[in-house]
């Protein structure tokens, strides 16, 4: 007996030490990975810092320095139906920094941004995930109507949250869930973009170096930041209450029998503005080497009602690849109102004729005064249903269908 005892505990000593061993390890190789994705791109931007800052004209400069910062505490519980009683999911502690200088050398309007996060999260069988990124790091100069932007970088064409858009160079941080704000679900990728923009349009090119990394739940695949030649134009024109945009992507992909068949994107965007709504539309395809891939449409509504917002869309969407042969009909309705210190937010994302929806609920109200002005205090529900093989249904998995918690945010700058 008490040697069998004794050999339970060493295979559980052998095994602390294993799982030690394994996460030290996995932490030194995501450390080595977060260095390799930054290096570019950093050195890219302190580059182009360094050179304007040695310009002549430095002597002129006329600049205002920010540092933001957001931290967060998330207290998530899942409900268990076999006990009929909570469970606890996960603690989330994030911290997002920023800093920000904006102003002119010379002539020359200038604009430099770093901002990045870090998050640690114990799950509810008390395992800790650690995740750091650097999500912006870039340098905007340029005179008149011309910018010029070095560094990693939003370049988001569309206004839709859903999927597929003309977002082509935005990735998604899908293995999060939907439970943290819109700008903290996107990454961005390393870029140069030339925009030259007026009262009665703009016009953008961009050239990608390191793609967008998009992650997926564990079972799924994923999409790491990589060395990428990809490039985008966008024009847009303006006409009183009219707004319309084309834009255009192209780049290498592999096929089953090339390495380097080119893929090209093509997209329009139109607007039409009254006093308290918006009617929109979005529209794009892809071809691989004259074979169309996919296509979709969006419809979509802006209406603005003194202190409430609704913003419906529906997207069709074709999908014809070697792995996939499908047509969708996806319907957002999202309700959102905000008066004083209270906001409240109703989404729901259903595709019609699946068994796949997203339902989000949410209140916040701040609780900070003075200095701490920008405290809130946030309680949601969520509730996710899909087919094994979907997004939505590994959410389920994940969730067992239904998660609920409270969010301690704020959000704080500091004028240098």
């Amino acid at each position: 007996m008490n040697s069998n005892w004794r050999g339970r505990v060493q295979s559980s000593l052998s095994a602390q030490n294993h799982n030690q061993n394994h996460n030290q390890n996995h932490n030194q190789d995501r450390t080595r990975e977060l260095i390799r994705d930054l290096v570019p791109s950093l050195a890219l931007t302190l580059a182009l810092t360094l050179a304007l800052a040695g310009l002549p004209t430095s002597a002129q400069a006329q600049l205002a320095h920010r540092i933001e910062y957001v931290p967060r505490l998330d207290h998530i519980q899942t409900w268990r139906s076999d006990t009929q009683a909570p469970d606890n999911f996960a603690q989330r502690l994030f911290l997002k920094g920023a800093w920000d200088t904006a102003g002119a050398i010379g002539p020359h309007p200038l604009r430099l941004r770093f901002e990045g996060f870090t998050e640690r999260e114990t799950t509810g069988r008390r395992e800790d995930r650690e995740e750091s990124d650097l999500q912006e790091a870039w340098l905007d100069t340029g005179f008149k109507n011309l910018s010029l932007r070095f560094g990693r970088q939003p370049i988001r064409w569309s206004q839709s949250w859903t999927l597929p858009s003309v977002d082509y160079f935005t990735g998604r941080r899908l293995h999060r869930l939907f439970i943290d704000p819109l700008p903290e679900q996107l990454s961005h990728p390393d870029a140069v973009r030339i925009l030259y923009a007026t009262s009665e349009g703009e016009l953008e090119l961009v050239r990608i170096f390191r793609s967008s990394p998009t992650r997926q739940p564990a079972l799924l695949s994923r999409i790491d930041r990589r060395d990428d030649q990809q490039w985008g134009f966008r024009g847009n024109a303006k006409f009183g209450a009219f707004n319309l945009s084309a834009m255009a992507r192209t780049l290498e992909v592999s096929s089953a029998s090339r390495s380097d068949d080119r893929r090209n994107d093509f997209g329009l965007q139109a607007s039409w503005s009254w006093d308290e709504f918006v009617l929109k539309t979005e529209m794009g395809g892809g071809q691989i080497e004259s074979q169309t891939q996919s296509q979709f449409l969006i419809l979509g509504v802006d209406y603005f009602k003194g202190d409430w917002s609704f913003t419906p869309q529906v997207t069709l969407w074709r999908d014809r690849t070697l792995t996939s042969d499908r047509d969708e009909q996806q319907l957002y309705l999202p309700l959102r109102w905000l008066k004083e210190k209270w906001s409240a937010e109703l989404e729901g994302l259903h595709t019609v004729g699946k068994r796949d929806h997203y339902i989000n609920i949410s209140i916040t109200r701040e609780v900070g005064t003075n200095f701490l002005s920008g405290l809130t205090l946030t309680a949601f529900f969520q509730d996710y249903l899909g087919d094994p093989t979907r997004l939505l249904g590994f959410y389920e998995r994940q969730t067992r269908g239904q998660l609920f918690g409270l969010r301690l945010n704020y959000q704080g700058g500091l004028e240098l």
